[in-house]
C-alpha cells in the first residue's frame, strides 16, 4: 500500500457492513493524502490502546475533501475507475 499512495492522491472510504448498521455498505467521505508515510510508535487505533502497542505503525496524513454518506448503488454508475459496475465491490477493496 505504502508503494501505491503519494501525497496528493485521493482516498475514497468505504465501510463494510458487518459491525456498523448506520455507516455500513457505504462511502463515507474523500480525503486526500498530505504527507508521506511515516512510522508511529503510539498506539492509536482502539485495539492498539487496549494491548497497550502499535500494530499498525505506518501512518499518512489526510485532508478531507468531502465529508457525508452515500450508499455505492447511487455512486457507481459515475465512478470512473469501476470497470465491472455489476461486481462492483470486488474493486473497492
Amino acid at each position: 500500500m505504502r508503494n501505491l499512495i503519494r501525497p496528493g492522491d485521493a482516498l475514497i472510504f468505504h465501510v463494510i457492513k458487518r459491525g456498523s448498521k448506520k455507516l455500513g455498505g457505504k462511502f463515507v467521505g474523500v480525503f486526500k493524502t498530505a504527507s508521506t508515510w511515516f512510522r508511529e510508535e503510539k498506539p492509536l487505533w482502539p485495539d492498539e490502546v487496549r494491548e497497550g502497542k502499535v500494530k499498525y505503525p505506518w501512518r499518512i496524513r489526510l485532508e478531507p475533501v468531502k465529508l457525508g454518506t452515500a450508499a455505492p448503488r447511487e455512486l457507481i454508475p459515475e465512478l470512473t475507475f469501476i470497470e465491472n459496475k455489476k461486481n462492483h465491490l470486488v474493486e473497492l477493496i
